[in-house]
């Protein structure tokens, strides 16, 4: 099995990939696969401690977000949305979303989240299943400028975000996560964050 590349070495990449292509990352274009979990959230933008609280964490996605597994960040906004079981035998399954950081590298914005679902369903499965068979394309909204920040892709359409098809993950267990965004001008100090389709945008999230 591939041993996943550290986040670090994929925002090298991802800088390679913006200075090739000339790409701002910003523009209104509907990525493909957009995240859909089937309904409207429960919460957003409060603070709140389910990421680290969670009994367990996937090591492989704590090793390529940069997550230390044992003393993960403080969520700096959480949101928990309806989810699909594994099994689909739980129809109250949930999925809490976390964002744990926003931080400028460079000429990208990188952003860390922590998924924790909570089912009677003991299987493991992909986010990609969580979600209801659907993708994960999280994006920013520089609400300053008025544009919209997509993950940075390769001249191969290649996503430098975490893959939600990567590592399985079952109820209880945190499933850590990166996406690369092209950074918004460096006098723009918050933007708005569309984690996952049916959770409101976490809103006015600092850039550190």
């Amino acid at each position: 099995m591939t041993r996943p590349a550290p986040v670090r070495l994929i925002v090298a990449a991802a800088l390679t990939a913006l200075a090739l292509t000339g790409c701002s990352g910003g523009g209104d274009d509907t990525p493909s696969g957009s995240p859909s979990a089937g309904g409207s959230a429960s919460s957003s933008g409060a603070p709140s401690t389910s990421g680290s609280a969670a009994p367990s964490a996937v090591p492989s996605s704590a090793e390529t977000s940069g997550i230390d597994p044992q003393n993960p960040p403080e969520p700096i906004a959480s949101a928990t949305v309806p989810a699909v079981s594994p099994g689909e035998s739980d129809p109250k399954a949930t999925l809490t979303v976390d964002l744990l950081g926003l931080k400028r590298q460079d000429d990208l914005v990188v952003a860390t989240f922590a998924f924790t679902p909570s089912s009677t369903d003991d299987e493991a499965d992909w986010l990609y299943a969580w979600l209801g068979g659907q993708g994960w394309s999280p994006y920013l909204v520089d609400t300053k400028n008025l544009t919209r920040h997509d993950v940075v892709k390769s001249k191969d359409g290649v996503s430098f975000a975490s893959d939600y098809q990567g590592s399985k993950f079952s109820s209880g267990q945190t499933w850590y996560a990166f996406a690369a965004f092209a950074a918004p001008p460096t006098d723009v100090t918050t933007v708005d964050v569309a984690a996952v389709d049916g959770a409101p945008a976490f809103t006015e999230v600092p850039i550190s």
